[in-house]
């Protein structure tokens, strides 16, 4: 009798264990996953021949009565920020990664070379700053993307056209809503993470 009762104690004492450990790794893939959902990099990919010349936006999307303020939109020193063309159009992007730190927008990297430096922020639609933005209280996540397309030799030749989240609005997951657009486009978000696929 006492050994089964042993047997039985040690049992629970390790299903108990077992539950405890489950417990704190369902706690910590939770934390992770609503981590994610705040913040995140930003991918762009252009699978296309032609020029993609863009602005890029950071908005408090959940603050709709506020305007979804702060809205923090990329203002380089030289106008728009433009990423190179596909030399295998269809098959190789030329990628652009921004981090989830604005503040590290002007910095090369050279894991991905064809991305352009942005030393310059627009809080609000105020003046640019440049190169450092300040701490801002309310969270921002990247929210969208106007773009133009150019022709290698540097003519505009679509756009403007906008993918992301409006404050208030729909999400605008493709280009499909633009007449005659000249490419094609994604935006999505994955794990944590951004991307604007054109093609």
């Amino acid at each position: 009798m006492e050994n089964t009762t042993s047997k039985l104690i040690k049992t629970i004492n390790l299903k108990t264990k077992t539950m405890k450990k489950l417990l704190l790794m369902a706690g910590g893939l939770v934390s992770f996953g609503l981590s994610a959902q705040i913040s995140g990099d930003l991918y762009i990919q252009n699978y296309t021949p032609h020029y993609v010349e863009y602005n890029i936006v950071r908005s408090n999307t959940a603050s709709v009565t506020a305007n979804c303020s702060p809205s923090i939109q990329s203002a380089p020193s030289t106008g728009l920020s433009k990423l190179t063309y596909s030399t295998n159009p269809g098959v190789t992007p030329a990628q652009a990664y921004y981090s989830d730190n604005i503040n590290t927008s002007n910095t090369f990297n050279a894991s991905f070379p064809d991305t352009p430096l942005i030393n310059g922020w627009s809080i609000n639609t105020a003046p640019a700053i440049f190169p450092v933005l300040p701490v801002l209280v309310a969270p921002t996540q990247w929210s969208g993307m106007k773009f133009g397309i150019q022709d290698t030799s540097g003519t505009n030749i679509g756009g403007f056209y906008w993918m992301g989240k409006s404050c208030g609005g729909p999400i605008v997951a493709d280009l499909s809503s633009y007449t005659n657009a000249v490419v094609s486009g994604q935006y999505y978000t994955l794990g944590g993470a951004s991307w604007f696929i054109i093609y």
